[in-house]
């Protein structure tokens, strides 16, 4: 479908979970075959990012439907930043003894689960209270049970613990479609929200879902790319 100009640097496109942009003229450089990678926003929105050699120029597209997982922090949970009323299903990720926000305990679809943010470098038996496989099969679980929910998931800073259940919600979906999990699944949820996914999150979910590729050998490319480095 042709592309519908609303301002110079805003259009509105039909949403899909497995949509490219096509090659696109630069706003910035004006190069004619630009090539544009697309991820997207956090609330009906996708930015376009201009691979031109020497160029940096982007773009932002409105998008006809909003994405289906959302990740933002519990403070703007708390400030009412995020609508939480306006998903199907939520999962909240709590530090030990936290309480989830109001909001999200009224919600009539809300998984509630609390543990620390240990990474797998940092594990130690015994210490804290790292994410462990139940966490990570109720999670599984909960998707399953929404498959085609607007899901919000939030943790402390929207970052590791919610970047790490966004990823496996989506491989779970991903595995129950039948496909074969691919960066391009990932990739939109990691650059978009700037996640840096919990590794031991995405470890157990390996195990639990026994697909290859993996989440850690998905993400870690697409992190390492986002943010410049990943922990093997």
């Amino acid at each position: 479908l042709p592309l519908l100009a609303l301002v110079p640097s805003t259009v509105i496109v039909p949403y899909s979970a497995d949509h490219e942009e096509p090659s696109t003229p630069c706003r910035i450089c004006g190069a004619s075959e630009t090539r544009c990678r697309t991820f997207l926003g956090a609330v009906q929105k996708e930015q376009l990012l201009c691979d031109a050699d020497g160029c940096r120029g982007t773009s932002i597209r409105t998008l006809a439907v909003p994405p289906r997982i959302h990740v933002a922090s519990r403070r703007a949970v708390l400030d009412g930043e995020v609508d939480v009323g306006a998903y199907g299903a939520v999962i909240s990720i709590q530090d030990m003894g936290i309480e989830a926000p109001p909001a999200v305990q009224e919600h009539p679809n809300a998984l509630i689960l609390h543990f620390d943010d240990i990474f797998r470098d940092l594990w130690k038996p015994g210490q804290g209270h790292p994410p462990e496989p139940h966490h990570v099969q109720r999670i599984m679980d909960f998707a399953r049970q929404h498959p085609d929910a607007r899901m919000l998931i939030h943790c402390q800073a929207g970052v590791s613990r919610s970047g790490a259940a966004a990823c496996i919600v989506q491989a779970v979906r991903v595995a129950d479609a039948g496909e074969r999990l691919r960066p391009s699944h990932v990739d939109a949820l990691i650059f978009c929200f700037d996640l840096f996914p919990n590794d031991l999150m995405l470890q157990w979910a390996d195990e639990l879902l026994g697909c290859r590729p993996g989440l850690t050998q998905t993400v870690g490319p697409v992190v390492q790319q986002a943010r410049g480095w990943w922990s093997d």
